[in-house]
């Protein structure tokens, strides 16, 4: 015996029950478990995009050597500026440069200038944190930075923030400029004068100092 029967109901009663029970369990249905049957596509989503992200920072931990060969390469190369002119140049293109890649900037601070490998060289530096940073943009601004101006990336360190959606950390950018030399004075700009021309002058003085004769 069921639990309808126990229930000791006529046959119409049944029915009444039967579909009273059926409208509940459909309500229940429509309340709570239909808005969740997207749930498990939404969370393999987000499993493929943090396993891309992932991906990608391995990509660029990889190119760790290619970075240190470029920074070799551009070692030394730069523009005749002088000191206030290269900082100024060199704050100008980092800025320019992370709004045109995407990279967000947490503060950026200029260090003092430091004598190159060569003398006739000079090394120019700031120090910039970034945030809230995608990884495409990250990498756009490491090539460009690189490949357009001739900066270098000194040093670079790479985290995922709070979300592991986003990059954020510091990096130092260098670059080296030529010093600017002061101009070699010629000879003809002194103050002393040539042996012809010193004669010259002293012929000129003894035919003006010449007595006249007398007629």
């Amino acid at each position: 015996m069921n639990f309808l029967d126990r229930m000791n109901l006529r046959p119409a009663e049944k029915r009444l029950v039967v579909i009273i029970g059926a409208v509940f369990f459909v309500v229940i249905n429509i309340w709570f478990v239909w808005p969740h049957f997207n749930d498990w596509n939404k969370a393999k989503d987000e499993l493929a995009k943090t396993r891309q992200t992932l991906s990608d920072y391995r990509a660029e931990i990889a190119r760790t050597g290619d970075y240190q060969k470029a920074r070799q390469r551009l070692e030394g190369q730069g523009a005749a500026l002088m000191r206030e002119e290269a900082a100024v140049q060199l704050r100008r293109t980092v800025d320019t440069q992370t709004m045109q890649s995407g990279v967000i900037p947490n503060g950026i601070t200029d260090q003092a200038p430091k004598p190159a490998k060569e003398p006739a060289f000079e090394e120019r530096s700031v120090t910039m944190g970034y945030i809230n940073t995608p990884d495409n943009a990250l990498v756009d601004f490491l090539f460009n930075i690189g490949e357009r101006s001739m900066i270098r990336v000194r040093d670079l360190t790479v985290r995922p923030d709070q979300s592991n959606q986003k990059l954020q950390g510091t990096m130092t950018l260098t670059a080296t400029y030529q010093k600017r030399t002061a101009p070699a004075v010629s000879p003809s700009s002194s103050g002393s004068k040539s042996p012809a021309s010193t004669n010259k002058t002293t012929s000129a003085t003894n035919q003006t100092a010449a007595p006249k004769p007398k007629s």
